[in-house]
């Protein structure tokens, strides 16, 4: 075999196996776009979705009905992986109203952090389009802590000025049915289709290691039925379609 051929069967064989390269790493990163992280030190395990009304006074003789949502996010520790790492912060941000309904205010809270009602309707409470929690040693709704062990977080989502009804005369000076009670709705002819809203945000699970992962999660609300049932829930354990994958470290 002459000289010319062995050089050019050295180059085939060269581009071959740099295309096959080539092709290996592109379908690792299409896989990867695709699933994300497998094997997080820390993954989000449930969400749990509860939907009611409650009634804010207008004046003596009117509440005002506001349909709300509660958030839930299980934070665990994942088994299958070794890792010693411990949560530094977890943060919801970017929220954004992907749809808004057709009749209404969207609005978003911060738990409330003194004793009482875990959600409360003042300004103070207000969310912009994020909420964050610092990693600590146990988890606390209401000081934003969650434990760097895992935990659960929480935010309010919620649908205001959407209606009003006359106050009961019987239930002057009491809360009583004023609160977590979704057939509020139907009492003030709310169409619940009227009121249906999407929204979606960016979740950052951030470990003391300096790595930081990001999931993007949209929900629909309210759920259904919940006009009829007072209170409905759902918990979502199927966590296929929310991929989070890791950014790259800054410095």
């Amino acid at each position: 075999m002459d000289k010319n051929k062995k050089e050019a069967i050295k180059k085939a064989a060269s581009i071959s196996i740099l295309f096959f390269f080539i092709v290996v790493v592109g379908f690792i990163m299409i896989k990867y776009e695709i699933e994300g992280e497998k094997n997080l030190p820390f993954k989000l395990n449930k969400i749990m979705i509860i939907s009611t009304a409650d009634g804010i006074a207008k004046d003596d003789q009117n509440i005002s009905i506001v349909q709300a949502n509660d958030l839930y996010f299980y934070i665990e520790k994942n088994e299958n992986n070794n890792s010693e790492n411990m949560i530094e912060q977890i943060s919801i941000e970017n929220i954004k109203i992907m749809s808004a309904p057709k009749k209404g205010k969207v609005a978003f809270y911060r738990p409330n952090n003194t004793e009482g009602t875990a959600y409360v309707y003042n300004d103070e409470f207000l969310l912009e389009d994020e909420i964050i929690y610092n990693g600590d040693t146990q988890t606390s709704m209401q000081n934003l802590t969650i434990s760097n062990q895992g935990g659960i977080i929480s935010f309010r989502t919620c649908v205001k000025e959407i209606g009003e009804i006359p106050i009961n005369m019987e239930d002057e000076g009491r809360e009583v049915g004023y609160n977590n009670d979704g057939t509020l709705l139907k009492k003030a002819q709310i169409v619940i289709s009227d009121i249906k809203y999407n929204i979606g945000f960016d979740m950052y699970i951030k470990l003391t290691d300096g790595k930081t992962y990001k999931g993007y999660i949209n929900i629909s609300l309210p759920l259904e039925d919940v006009e009829n049932n007072g209170v409905k829930s759902i918990e979502k354990v199927d966590m296929e379609d929310i991929i989070f994958k890791r950014l790259p470290e800054v410095g």
